[in-house]
C-alpha cells in the first residue's frame, strides 16, 4: 500500500503543478478552457477520495469522510459542467472547492493520523486561495488564471516533495 499512495501523491502533485504552469504560460487560453480543466481536476481529486475510503475502510474509523469528499468533488464538478460560460460560478465554484478540499484535508488528518505535515500545508494552502477567490471575485478571469497558477504550481510542488518523501520512507 505504501507504493500505491506515494505513486497516487506524485501523480496529484504532477496534476495539480502542469494545471498551475498551463495558467501561467498561457492565462488568455487558459482562461477559456478553466472551465472544463478545473472540472477534470475536481473529478481526479474525487475519483483519488473514493479509491483511499476503500483502501483505509479497514483500517480507519473515519474512512467515509473521502466518500464524502468524492460526492462533494462530483456535485461541484457537475454545477460546473451544467454552466461551463459562467465566469462569476466559476469563481465561485474555485473558491468553494478550495476551501472544502482545505478542510477535507485537515479532516484526513484526523482519519489517518498521519501524513500530517502535508495535509496540514495543502489545507492551508487550499483554504487561502479559496478565500483570496472571494475577496477578489470582482478581477477579471484572466487575473484570477494567473493567480490559480501561482497557487497551484506552489501546490503541486509541495505534494511532488510529499510524494518523494514517501517513497524515500521518511513519511507514511
Amino acid at each position: 500500500m505504501k507504493k500505491f499512495n506515494w505513486i497516487l501523491e506524485i501523480a496529484k502533485g504532477l496534476l495539480i503543478l502542469i494545471f498551475g504552469l498551463f495558467c501561467l504560460v498561457n492565462p488568455v487560453s487558459a482562461s477559456i478552457t478553466l472551465t472544463w480543466i478545473f472540472v477534470l481536476m475536481i473529478l481526479v481529486f474525487g475519483i483519488i477520495a473514493l479509491t483511499d475510503s476503500f483502501m483505509l475502510k479497514n483500517s480507519y474509523n473515519l474512512w467515509w469522510i473521502f466518500v464524502i469528499e468524492f460526492v462533494v468533488d462530483v456535485v461541484l464538478a457537475a454545477i460546473l459542467l451544467f454552466n461551463p460560460d459562467k465566469t462569476a460560478l466559476l469563481v465561485q465554484i474555485t473558491g468553494t472547492f478550495a476551501i472544502i478540499t482545505g478542510v477535507f484535508r485537515f479532516l484526513r488528518i484526523l482519519a489517518r493520523r498521519d501524513m500530517w505535515i502535508n495535509n496540514a500545508l495543502f489545507g492551508l494552502g487550499a483554504i487561502a486561495a479559496g478565500i483570496l477567490f472571494f475577496i477578489i471575485s470582482e478581477v477579471i478571469i484572466t487575473s484570477i488564471t494567473i493567480i490559480l497558477g501561482v497557487v497551484a504550481a506552489v501546490l503541486g510542488i509541495v505534494v511532488i516533495i510529499f510524494g518523494v518523501r514517501m517513497k524515500m520512507g521518511k513519511e507514511q
